[in-house]
């Protein structure tokens, strides 16, 4: 007989779009959380970024939905990614399962309460057995006007002194409400009827705005009695009796003093959710790890939210699916309180007490693996570096090892960690599942990022590791804030609080980065809500210093300020991979660097054309590069002109390639269309495209055979990609060709290189590009946009992106090029940005090629200590729960002396929670 929790077995992860040893530990690692489910209350999926995590969590869910009609699993997911997450279903759903699961999912993330607690009371004929809804729905702020109508009902009733107000609220309510669809008449007749029969009311008087479900939820019908009122009523007595000619700002006045009542009373009805669920998935739960509003949804521990939103979930699943890449970024106590969410699901009295008992046992073994990892972390520091290099293999576990006495310490201390945390592992084996990947990488530190002649860029570095040169006419900042910086470190003692020299981190990203630290506020950088830095006290000395700095910056005419030695380093590192045809990823960590970079890259990447094409056309090409670019595209439009021999030919050509991969007629136009588009633009031609060449078949064949720096010609490029669009579906399709076909790559790319350079975050997007900027600025789904197209063969060729693309998103398919402009203290934000690139399927596996990862740094300032200790935290990352972030400034002095670890001990100190554990995996 078969239980409730099993992978169907018309499920199985390997395809086409994955490699079949990938496919078979993803369908075993499904299979097992089912199993797992069936006797415990949740699960957590650890596995490296970029190893299919999503696919296994539609496993599960699908398994459980097609188990019994009747169920609903709910997958809560970040907002940056709510797009991304019904599009892979579509995925899953063509290439993952045989047959039909008769499973219906919501198109789109929930992203409101109300839409939720819509769906949670539809009939089983409408009834969603998945719903995607964002990790922010249920405490977003009420904006359904049906609501609010109802909950402004239930304040009417009964309340003889608001009997006026009743009377003309129907002629202004399309104004309170804000919504042109409620006109007098409909708004007096649900006045007058409970909003369970609204639906009827409103389809049989609007029938050309039909409702197909109950626009109010029945949760929200069931607390309408519950919920004190009294405020709304207050409120109330503002609605306007008369017209009068302060109209506008006495409707204005009172949705003001609606606003918050209103949304005190969505949040009581939304504590009234009474439904049983079998299964809810969270991806990215580390966000759960400290007291916040998500978390309180399910144990009400948010002391600061006082809200009766509160416990909103608790109760409500049964079982539950915790998602991260970085379970042991956390600290232990921290993966503990993760762990103890499972308690607030509706468990019986027997698990719930196994699972006490399990969770107590748990921490404390973690405590002392904790313990013992920590104590051989600090004895560690002990050592000197050039003693460790001349210790024998092994050398930790010979307890009579004719050493010093820091070594004896050491290797006690490194026998005690092993044992603990062998015992920690096989406490915490049931809870979390983890299954890291083998990286095929080259790291460039330093200012090996530089190209170098003569040297391939996939080459790793070797030599010493050295920090990019502060040039002498822009040392004097960096001087000043050395000497702030030691200022700050001799008085860390007195420090009242945990700090950081936000100002050194911001000058060793970029002269605008610093000066956007003097003043930060929430535009300063892009990190997730539970993310705050602590802020430094500032004396008048330290002031000082500060101003100094500022008044000293090269901040004069335009272009000046790509002589920071960092920003200059990235924009030759990026501009080197443009001219070899490949794209490049860039993180960084302020938006003012992002915005100072795109600015940067968009003038050198129009002064390399401008150069390429006085090479190229020495007789044509001149002027200023506005001149050039006008040159370049007058004779584009003639060369390749619709109809012209070289389009004709392209056209011909590339829809062959879409054809030969098995694209239907329409898409292989599509492709062509876009291509030829795409060709006609000024950094295209110049790269691929021979202007002097008469005739269009030889001119078409030279371009499609030049070869990008990963050795792949034009040709194979496209035809790849043909062949990942046939794989695609419909509605992925649809999304990448309105992606591509909306950028306007006429003449308005000239546009982009006046004097100026003031490129809106939103325009930009039509003007040039080649480079392009996501951060929080960027609409969402401009975003989605720029996802879609720098997976393709099309520009963007260059991506400047904040933390926003850091979790999440593919950005792998066309690109292996990765530049870390900003560093990070956590290994474990290193780790998620470079997985952007480093997944399955990405170009690198598919040419067998290394992942390059630039991490730049500026030699003698807060950037090589930054390095220096982000490369020791990574070193014991997996290790010492929750690493050691720097707590004072002379700390990371410290920490930056230290000598590396042997990986071998690395490896004995790592846990094993593969489901292959003790097997050869694969």
């Amino acid at each position: 007989m078969t239980t409730r929790w099993q992978l169907d077995p018309r499920i199985h992860l390997s395809n086409d779009r994955i490699q079949s040893d990938q496919g078979e530990r993803q369908t075993q690692t499904a299979a097992e959380i089912c199993r797992r489910l069936d006797t415990q209350p949740g699960v957590i999926l650890a596995d490296d970024v970029g190893m299919g995590k999503t696919f296994v969590a539609f496993a599960v869910a699908a398994s459980i939905a097609a188990a019994d009609p009747s169920n609903q699993i709910v997958v809560m997911v970040p907002s940056a990614v709510a797009q991304k997450w019904p599009s892979d279903w579509s995925v899953f759903e063509q290439n993952c399962v045989v047959g039909d699961l008769g499973i219906q999912v919501t198109t789109e993330a929930v992203k409101t309460g109300a839409e939720f607690l819509k769906l949670l009371d539809d009939p089983p004929e409408r009834q969603k057995q998945i719903i995607f809804m964002t990790h922010r729905a249920l405490y977003s702020r009420l904006d359904d006007p049906f609501v609010k109508l109802a909950l402004i009902r239930q304040a009417f009733k009964w309340q003889r002194d608001l009997s006026a107000q009743y009377e003309k609220f129907p002629i202004w309510a399309a104004r309170i409400l804000r919504s042109s669809r409620f006109s007098e008449d409909i708004v007096r007749a649900l006045l007058g009827q409970n909003p369970d029969r609204w639906r009827a009311t409103w389809n049989k008087m609007k029938p050309e705005d039909l409702l197909d479900d109950d626009p109010v939820p029945e949760v929200v019908v069931q607390a309408l009695g519950s919920i004190d009122l009294s405020s709304i009523r207050g409120a109330l007595h503002r609605v306007p009796l008369r017209k009068s000619q302060d109209m506008g700002t006495r409707f204005a006045d009172l949705r003001s003093e609606l606003r918050q009542p209103l949304n005190d009373a969505w949040r009581v009805s939304l504590s009234h959710i009474s439904k049983r669920m079998p299964l809810l998935i969270l991806d990215e739960a580390h966000h759960l790890k400290n007291p916040n509003r998500l978390r309180s949804l399910f144990d009400g521990g948010d002391e600061n939210d006082g809200s009766e939103i509160s416990g909103a979930l608790k109760g409500v699943f049964e079982r539950m699916l915790l998602m991260t890449a970085t379970p042991f970024q956390l600290g232990h106590q921290e993966l503990i309180r993760v762990l103890d969410l499972f308690e607030s699901c509706d468990l019986p009295d027997d698990m719930r007490s196994m699972f006490a008992y399990s969770i107590s046992k748990l921490s404390k073994s973690l405590d002392l693996a904790q313990r013992d990892s920590q104590l051989l972390d600090s004895a560690w520091g002990q050592l000197l570096p050039g003693e460790v290099g001349t210790l024998p293999a092994g050398w930790w576990h010979k307890e009579n090892l004719d050493r010093s006495d820091d070594v004896q310490v050491v290797g006690a201390r490194a026998r005690a960690a092993i044992e603990s945390m062998e015992q920690a592992g096989e406490q915490l084996l049931p809870w979390v599942i983890r299954h890291s990947k083998p990286r095929f990488r080259s790291y460039r530190p330093g200012e090996s990022i530089l190209p170098t002649a003569g040297q391939s860029a996939d080459s790793p570095f070797s030599g010493d590791v050295l920090g990019l040169e502060i040039k002498s006419s822009n040392v004097l900042p960096f001087l000043l804030a050395a000497r702030a910086h030691a200022h700050v470190a001799g008085n860390a003692g007195r420090q009242t609080k945990e700090s950081r020299a936000l100002f050194a981190d911001g000058l060793a990203s970029s002269y605008e980065a610093y000066l956007a630290t003097r003043k930060p506020d929430d535009e300063l950088i892009d990190e997730s809500e539970d993310v705050q830095i602590p802020a430094l006290d500032v004396d008048p000395a330290l002031e000082w210093y500060l101003d100094q700095i500022a008044k000293a910056l090269p901040l004069g005419n335009e272009g000046t300020t790509r002589a920071h030695p960092k920003v200059s380093a990235t924009v030759e590192r990026a501009l080197y991979h443009w001219d070899q045809r490949e794209k490049v990823l860039i993180f960084c960590f302020y938006r003012a660097t992002g915005r100072a970079l795109r600015k940067h890259l968009t003038r050198a990447v129009a002064e390399r054309i401008a150069e390429l094409a006085r090479e190229k056309y020495p007789d044509d090409a001149k002027g200023s590069i506005t001149e050039i670019f006008e040159w370049i595209d007058t004779r584009t439009k003639y060369v390749l002109r619709d109809g012209s021999p070289a389009a004709r030919t392209l056209t011909s050509e590339v829809e062959k390639l879409g054809s030969d991969s098995g694209l239907p007629e329409a898409d292989a136009q599509h492709l062509a269309a876009v291509t030829l588009s795409f060709m006609r633009t000024s950094s295209f031609v110049i790269r691929y495209i021979d202007l002097s060449v008469e005739g269009g078949a030889a001119m078409v064949a030279n371009a499609l055979d030049i070869k990008d720096g990963s050795g792949m010609t034009l040709r194979e490029k496209l035809s790849e990609f043909a062949g990942r669009v046939n794989g695609m579906t419909e509605r992925e399709r649809g999304d990448l060709w309105d992606a591509l076909e909306r950028v306007d790559t006429g003449e308005r790319g000239i546009d982009a290189l006046s004097n100026s350079f003031e490129i809106n975050d939103d325009d930009v997007d039509l003007r040039f590009p080649d480079v392009q900027l996501a951060n929080g600025a960027t609409r969402a789904e401009l975003r989605k946009r720029l996802m879609l197209r720098f997976n393709t063969p099309f520009p963007p060729e260059i991506l400047v992106a904040s933390s926003v693309m850091s979790e999440g998103v593919d950005l792998h398919m066309e690109c292996r090029h990765l530049i870390h402009h900003d560093l990070d203290w956590s290994p474990s934000t290193l780790e998620q940005r470079t997985g952007r690139v480093d997944r399955i399927r990405s170009k690198s596996a598919m040419r067998n090629m290394p992942i390059v990862v630039c991490e730049p740094y500026v030699a003698g300032t807060q950037d090589e200590k930054q390095f220096t200790v982000v490369k020791d935290r990574e070193q014991w990352f997996g290790v010492v729960m929750g690493g050691r972030m720097p707590k004072s400034e002379r700390e990371t002095d410290e920490i930056a002396e230290r000598a590396e670890v042997p990986e071998a001990l690395l490896a004995e100190l790592t846990l094993d929670l593969s489901v292959y554990r003790g097997e050869a995996q694969l």
